[in-house]
């Protein structure tokens, strides 16, 4: 008679009786073979199965004596199941166009209030204003500084804020689309059922599962990610570092220029200290993973917990980071600082957002969405060239000016 248990890293854990054993051989295909060379017939009596990688111990018994056999093996049905249910997430798109319109259309209006009805309209605002904030009049050499600005500079002002406000839609996105339990009381807060690599890495990954490491492997899996993970974060924080050094030097002679450089510069430096909070934090919880735990129950829990811990802090310190670069790009030159924000979206989408029709679809048979690729192709297209046209009609426009 044969036993076997078989063990698999997940979410879910269920025991399996004989009547089990077609289920095991479909999601487990492979030949067992014993020391006599012959293949026997397995009876199942009890399975621990978890996802997605499987390790069958099995003992047989013949003649009073003990055969163990310990082999690894992998799920593949189980495995593409959860890939497919990757595939029926719905496309990020949209939700990142429908969150850059909620934010940069009030920014431009108050843009617009501000440098365009405000200066040309204080009489009316002095009249206005007179009941109950006394005179507006001594106000107007600071508003006129303050406030005026040219055509030129106005749409400058206006494509930053638009490209800043894709930026900032791209990771609202990224970070709402976590798996969870909690839906949310509003629409802007439930998770998203959108095609993100938080979402893939959920399914797909033992590293974010919620429960616990269960064997040693997993452990020194861990433990290796964080290894590297401390090497690359010690550059990251080199890298924040030098750009709050940048600009601190360069933040008191802005106020020479202009409110705006000014409140760019301050911006760049907000988010680079949060960079480097955070990437600071990574580090200090990856070292704990290597502490000596006095039992393995208490290592596997800890390792687990301070790893999942460097996940949010790690994207967040990322993203303030690339902020903070572009923040001091945009200091000399609104329209680059635009441009890199194209290339970062263009580029990191694939990765953030990955779309895995095409190295799936011998799977499912499934036919590649057209639609959104051409759709996507058509706005990666615009988000580099209108920066790029720009650029070149205000250098036009200020040579005939």
């Amino acid at each position: 008679m044969l036993y076997m248990s078989v063990g698999i890293g997940t979410r879910q854990r269920a025991v399996f009786q004989q009547d089990t054993r077609k289920w095991l051989h479909r999601s487990c295909p492979a030949t067992y073979y014993f020391g006599d060379g012959e293949q026997h017939p397995l009876l199942i009596m009890s399975a621990e199965i978890e996802l997605p990688n499987v390790v069958c111990r099995m003992t047989r018994n013949t003649d009073n004596t003990e055969e163990h056999i310990e082999t690894n093996t992998t799920p593949d049905s189980l495995n593409t199941d959860l890939l497919h249910i990757y595939l029926k997430e719905g496309d990020p798109v949209p939700h990142i166009l429908r969150r850059t319109l909620y934010l940069a259309v009030p920014a431009t209006t108050l843009l617009l209030f501000l440098t365009q009805f405000v200066p040309g309209h204080l009489d009316l605002l002095d009249d206005l204003s007179s009941g109950f904030a006394g005179d507006l009049k001594i106000l107007r050499p600071h508003i006129d500084e303050w406030l005026r600005i040219s055509a030129s500079e106005l749409l400058e002002h206006t494509l930053l804020i638009t490209y800043i406000s894709l930026y900032i839609s791209m990771w609202w996105v990224y970070f709402q689309s976590r798996i969870s339990d909690d839906e949310g009381r509003g629409r802007m807060t439930r998770p998203l059922r959108v095609q993100s690599l938080r979402r893939l890495l959920g399914y797909s990954s033992l590293h974010w599962d919620n429960k616990p490491a269960r064997s040693e492997q997993l452990v020194d899996t861990y433990q290796k990610k964080g290894s590297a993970g401390m090497q690359v974060l010690a550059i990251l924080i080199a890298v924040s570092l030098l750009i709050i050094d940048k600009i601190v030097d360069i933040l008191p002679f802005s106020g020479v220029q202009s409110r705006w450089k000014q409140a760019i510069l301050w911006l760049g430096l907000m988010s680079s200290s949060i960079s480097f909070i955070g990437f600071v934090l990574c580090v200090d919880s990856f070292d704990t993973m290597f502490n000596r735990f006095k039992t393995d129950t208490i290592r596997n829990i800890m390792v687990h917990h301070f790893y999942k811990y460097t996940i949010n802090p790690r994207y967040v310190a990322t993203a303030c980071m690339l902020f903070a670069l572009i923040m001091l790009l945009a200091y000399y030159s609104e329209i680059i600082a635009s441009l890199a924000i194209g290339v970062l979206v263009v580029a990191g989408f694939r990765f953030w957002f990955p779309d895995l029709y095409a190295t799936c679809r011998h799977l499912y048979n499934c036919s590649l969405p057209e639609t959104r690729n051409r759709r996507y192709n058509i706005l990666s297209t615009l988000l580099i060239a209108i920066p790029l046209v720009m650029q070149t009609v205000l250098i036009f426009w200020l040579d005939d000016a």
